[in-house]
């Protein structure tokens, strides 16, 4: 890790694959990846290369920034507990799925993936 990197927070909205193993009644999720980077360019390809090792593929970014105080004040213990994943390992994701017929604005599951092994080696980073 560069010491001239900044932490981002990504907010991406993502679909499995057929190889998520995971993901066979999710339609799609909300990733909330953290990322330390340089810049916010490197911070998404980062993003979307770790999301893609779980054998998801990022279609939008939600929101990118810089963390700030203020997003810092507002998370919960889940979103702590990966930021603090962040500063450990350089990156960390949440994935939060819907299928349709149950996407509704305050419809969410939070959902711990574990990455596809067959994936892992094969990206480059």
């Amino acid at each position: 890790m560069n010491p001239t990197n900044s932490i981002f927070f990504l907010i991406i909205e993502a679909r499995p694959t057929a190889g998520a193993a995971s993901a066979q009644d999710l339609d799609g999720a909300n990733v909330n990846v953290w990322v330390m980077e340089g810049n916010t360019l490197d911070a998404m390809t980062a993003a979307c290369s770790h999301i893609l090792e779980y054998a998801w593929v990022a279609r939008r970014v939600r929101f990118i920034g810089e963390v700030t105080s203020d997003l810092m004040d507002a998370i919960d213990e889940v979103e702590t507990h990966s930021y603090e994943e962040a500063l450990r390992q350089g990156i960390s994701a949440t994935f939060y799925g819907w299928t349709t017929e149950l996407r509704s604005p305050e419809f969410f599951e939070y959902r711990p993936l574990k990455p596809n092994p067959h994936a892992r080696g094969k990206l480059a980073h």
